[in-house]
């Protein structure tokens, strides 16, 4: 009986120590980038960019863009595009942002890939006012995406999540359960 507590003790353990390592696992460069236009508007724009995610996990993709001295136009928008071979990636496409003062502007990207591979990706940064449409930055990163022990992260969490449970069920069992 002894032998069997402690494997179930041990199975647990492990399984809640895969789960907990297996939680949070992300490499992220953040950067600072200036950026300028032709007719003066200046700023920076603040990317945090993952560098490594485990396969089948979500990744984000963040970006700050504070833009100063724009022109006094009707409308200016900022459009916003990150191209990657993901296979999932939210908002899709060219997202558009009116600016309308010189407070900076939050946007974000979630994206998940399945296998493990290196994904190139590029962020696209352009300021449009009116008719007139500049490219401001184009940054170039690739997000490394890993196998846990062989597996696609997923998989290993459920079989350590079911260990876990069946271990603690029956160490549970054992303790609890009292012998005629």
């Amino acid at each position: 009986m002894g032998k069997t507590k402690l494997i179930c003790i041990l199975s647990f353990a492990a399984s809640l120590l895969i789960l907990l390592i297996t939680l949070k696992y992300s490499a992220f460069e953040r950067v600072e980038l200036p950026i300028s236009t032709g007719w003066g508007a200046s700023g920076h724009v603040s990317l945090s960019l993952p560098t490594k995610v485990y396969a089948g996990d979500k990744g984000k993709i963040q970006a700050i863009i504070k833009l100063e001295g724009i022109p006094d136009v009707p409308s200016a928008n900022l459009l916003v595009r990150v191209e990657a071979g993901f296979d999932e990636i939210s908002p899709i496409g060219v997202v558009n942002v009116s600016i309308r003062s010189e407070a900076p502007v939050r946007l974000e990207w979630i994206f998940r890939v399945a296998g493990a591979a290196n994904y190139p990706a590029t962020l696209w940064l352009w300021l449009e006012t009116g008719e007139r449409q500049e490219l401001l930055l184009a940054k170039e990163f690739r997000v490394e995406s890993v196998l846990f022990l062989g597996s696609r992260i997923a998989t290993i969490r459920i079989a350590a999540g079911i260990v876990g449970v069946l271990s603690l069920a029956w160490l549970l069992s054992m303790i609890f359960h009292k012998p005629n």
